[in-house]
């Protein structure tokens, strides 16, 4: 009987929460004034760039050259301060990093740091808003909203995002704060391009994740081994994806912003 019981109730989640994700998705402007959604996120994720130093530096460092060419890939379970004046909670952590036969200065040309979302594996559907340039036209803020296909249901996060620029690196910082179908509880990190001499970029992921399991309520996927490989495939997924973008002959891969669907 009780096996009977938990099958009905995974069957009703997983059909629920698909014909959820094939609802149109409309973008909404979350925020109308002020700065202080942006204030702690580099505060945040720099304290998980030591946590993940602690973890996987030296793992890193006896990567080899033809390694980070092909993109490699770490994970484990932490527990993650998300915003500055909370506690820590149990998330995933994926560390994932690739390099790139790409001088700095094209690369970024190819993949704008502001753009680092559209060209993500099985990206359908993007939304920008509440966006703030520097003086030089460079975006440093903005709210970004992705729909990447997945299954039982579309993955939906919409972000807080940080650009911090520097001459041989650009990283940007982004903290979830709503995902419409609550597919993603937590999901806090950044993506760094880094020059690496003169004709190279490495480009490296790095993030804490707390998935949903149902649309409706919050439900926590568990921070099993298997989920946590999934979830650094998927960020190696999107290494693979900047590739194809980077070699396209003629620079329109995988899909300019037209293409995609509107949210």
């Amino acid at each position: 009987m009780k096996k009977t019981i938990i099958t009905i109730l995974i069957v009703f989640i997983t059909f629920s929460a698909f014909s959820y994700s094939k609802e149109k998705l409309e973008h909404a402007e979350t925020y109308s004034s002020g700065d202080e959604k942006y204030d702690d996120i580099k505060y945040v994720v720099k304290k998980l760039h030591i946590q993940m130093d602690k973890h996987f530096e030296k793992k890193v460092e006896q990567l080899q050259s033809d390694d980070l060419l092909k993109g490699h890939g770490f994970f484990t379970t932490d527990r993650v301060i998300e915003y500055a004046n909370y506690g820590a909670k149990k998330m995933s952590l994926e560390y994932t990093l690739r390099l790139y036969n790409e001088s700095f200065e094209s690369f970024v040309s190819k993949i704008s740091p502001h753009d680092w979302g559209l060209y993500l594996h099985k990206l359908i559907g993007r939304g920008i808003s509440d966006i703030v340039t520097n003086e030089e036209g460079f975006v440093t803020q903005q709210v970004e909203r992705m729909v990447l296909k997945s299954f039982p249901f579309n993955l939906d996060m919409t972000k807080t995002e940080v650009i911090e620029y520097k001459n041989d690196k650009i990283t940007v910082y982004w903290r979830v704060f709503e995902s419409k179908n609550k597919s993603t509880l937590s999901d806090i990190g950044s993506v760094s391009f880094i020059r690496k001499g003169d004709s190279q970029t490495l480009v490296k992921f790095r993030s804490a994740h707390l998935l949903g399991s149902n649309p409706f309520i919050e439900v926590a996927v568990p921070n099993l081994p298997t989920i946590q490989k999934q979830i650094k495939d998927t960020f190696l997924d999107h290494l693979e994806s900047y590739k194809k973008r980077i070699e396209s002959a003629n620079n329109k891969y995988p899909r300019n912003q037209e293409g995609l669907t509107p949210i």
